[in-house]
């Protein structure tokens, strides 16, 4: 049985993939010419240009085993993922998958990320940990679409997720998976930062951050 989005403190909580599209939709053309974030020439599949998502992505391959995996495969596939800033639906959301898109035999996905909003900055600005676990779960959806050579827009992600996999919440659908996959992302940075030297205060604010209350739903 599908489990309900209750637990608000959990990463990757209610997140909605977005059917319409958010944002500008990424290109074929942006997405090939934009060179990957200074220190990630590596990741071909994986980009931002944003200096605070380039190192969340830094610290997700340095030190999340699940992530390094979620990459891999995505490396692997003919999808380009492209990490941005932008707005998601509803007040609680932070993270999103705003557009897919194909072009010359690649599909481009774009995640939108919230860190501010109404001039207020939302928990992935807060805590660098929620934003590498946000964006964990994002990339599980990711591979999601990857797998499923069919998904090339909107109308067919929305054809595959509702046949299979899925179930609908408030702002789209969400999967299992996901929800599993961003816990995991913050079990892994948190049992890194226990394993420092001086990681105890780091380690703490690791684990507030799955367990403090929240004010925010995660998005797809």
């Amino acid at each position: 049985m599908a489990r309900t989005c209750a637990h608000v403190v959990r990463i990757g909580m209610t997140v909605g993939l977005l059917l319409s599209g958010n944002g500008t939709p990424l290109s074929a053309d942006d997405a090939v010419m934009r060179e990957p974030s200074a220190g990630r020439a590596t990741l071909d599949h994986v980009r931002s240009p944003d200096p605070v998502l380039a190192a969340a992505i830094d610290r997700g391959m340095n030190e999340s085993p699940t992530f390094i995996t979620l990459v891999s495969h995505l490396e692997h596939s003919d999808v380009i993922v492209y990490l941005v800033r932008d707005t998601c639906p509803g007040r609680r959301v932070v993270g999103c998958v705003a557009s897919i898109s194909r072009s010359g035999g690649v599909r481009y996905i774009r995640i939108n990320l919230v860190l501010v909003r109404q001039a207020a900055a939302t928990s992935l600005k807060q805590m660098q940990v929620r934003l590498v676990a946000q964006i964990g779960h994002e990339l599980q959806h990711a591979v999601e679409i990857a797998d499923e050579p069919s998904i090339v827009d909107a109308p067919t992600l929305e054809k595959a997720y509702s046949r299979e996999r899925a179930y609908r919440n408030t702002v789209g659908f969400e999967t299992n998976a996901a929800i599993d996959t961003g816990e995991h992302v913050l079990k892994d940075l948190t049992r890194t930062a226990r394993n420092r030297p001086s990681g105890k205060s780091q380690a703490r604010a690791t684990t507030n951050a799955k367990l403090a209350p929240g004010h925010e739903r995660r998005a797809f």
